[in-house]
């Protein structure tokens, strides 16, 4: 049964992650987002960690097999998938110059913020020394009781 489940969270992280990466060469972020990313409660709750983990593995392991996964993909995918589950994440997308000896280049990279912590960096590791320019949280929803 655990490995059924496992199965189906890599199969449904592999979907999301095509379609994903399909809908950012036809159509702008936003129609992404209100298509895909489900409002959730404003509050992260820390006893979710791991499912956000087991998502995360998931994710990154599936991104592998998705030619042009980039950063920005594999984040969208993930705050999708973690909204289905009615746990709220942030993307943070950042930019930095390097200059070293060779060449100059200006880098931009997009990771998952959960409860405060970069959940999914992808590839670029040290998130530090990027500066934030925006952050799109998951949409919040009103709980009426």
């Amino acid at each position: 049964m655990r490995l059924l489940r496992r199965f189906g969270l890599y199969a449904l992280c592999l979907g999301t992650l095509v379609v994903v990466r399909v809908l950012l060469w036809l159509t702008r972020y936003q129609r992404i987002m209100s298509w895909l990313v489900k409002p959730c409660q404003a509050k992260a709750n820390p006893q979710r960690r791991s499912a956000v983990a087991a998502t995360v593995r998931a994710l990154s392991r599936s991104a592998k097999l998705v030619p042009g996964a980039s950063c920005l993909t594999q984040t969208i995918a993930c705050q999708a998938i973690l909204s289905w589950r009615s746990i709220p994440s942030t993307i943070e997308i950042g930019v930095r110059y390097n200059e070293d000896e060779t060449e100059q280049r200006f880098n931009a990279h997009a990771w998952l913020m959960w409860n405060g912590h970069a959940v999914l960096e992808a590839q670029e590791g040290n998130i530090d020394s990027f500066s934030i320019i925006n952050s799109l949280p998951t949409p919040t929803r009103e709980i009426v009781r």
